[in-house]
């Protein structure tokens, strides 16, 4: 791809990113830091509902987390049948305060419920994009969403997963898009909600950091060998 076709793309990615938040109110979180890793400017929006859907983010282990208390989807038979859409989009700038970002995984997991003598007409059902991209370059990353439903537990887990090994990217805008899908017919019903939503951000250890890791494997191998004794 050429730089100006890249210039191109970027520009209709960006239009498309801030035309998506601009439709709807956008609610502002701020910044979270965890370790090197930085979320700069986290904010929600919905085209469907008033929101929050994802609600207040906050830092476990290493990761950036959200535990969604109406991020959900529900559709109640009709004469003719139903359906409903609860979509929202999050976004937030990425960046590595040292060595490059090596993957980004997101990780989401819910329930679902479908009630009543069900068909193929009555479904529930999450769909999920991630869009990236690299701010000193302008190149764009993309990943859907992989879902398993549990028809025994009655529960969904969905995952994406970027991965920019060897890309040296340091910064990075991502927006991410989820929408819950609900249809119903006569005496059914169906039900989908987010309940935890996590983004995980790994990158490449410091040599100091190597270093570190490869004195404690050698004392670790020292003290074996020595109980071995």
């Amino acid at each position: 791809m050429s730089f100006l076709r890249k210039k191109q793309y970027l520009l209709i990615v960006l239009t498309i990113m801030f035309c998506s938040l601009a439709s709807a109110s956008t609610i502002q979180y701020g910044d979270v830091t965890i370790g090197t890793i930085t979320y700069n400017n986290i904010e929600e929006a919905s085209v469907t509902d008033p929101g929050p859907l994802y609600g207040n983010p906050f830092s476990f282990g290493n990761s950036l987390g959200f535990m969604p208390m109406e991020f959900a989807s529900f559709s109640s038979g009709a004469q003719q049948g139903s359906a409903d859409t609860t979509s929202g989009t999050l976004r937030t700038l990425i960046t590595s305060g040292q060595s490059p970002i090596e993957e980004i995984r997101i990780y989401e997991a819910g329930d679902y419920m479908m009630s009543g003598n069900t068909t193929a007409a009555t479904s529930a059902a999450i769909e999920g994009f991630v869009l990236a991209v690299d701010t000193a370059t302008g190149n764009p990353y993309s990943a859907s969403f992989d879902v398993i439903y549990d028809e025994y537990k009655h529960a969904f887990y969905a995952t994406a997963i970027l991965d920019l090994r060897g890309l040296g990217i340091h910064s990075l805008m991502i927006n991410m898009n989820n929408n819950l899908q609900t249809t119903s017919e006569l005496g059914t019903t169906s039900f989908i909600q987010k309940k935890f939503v996590s983004i995980t951000t790994t990158h490449i250890p410091e040599p100091a950091t190597m270093c570190l890791l490869g004195l404690g494997g050698i004392a670790l191998f020292k003290r074996r060998k020595s109980q071995s004794k």
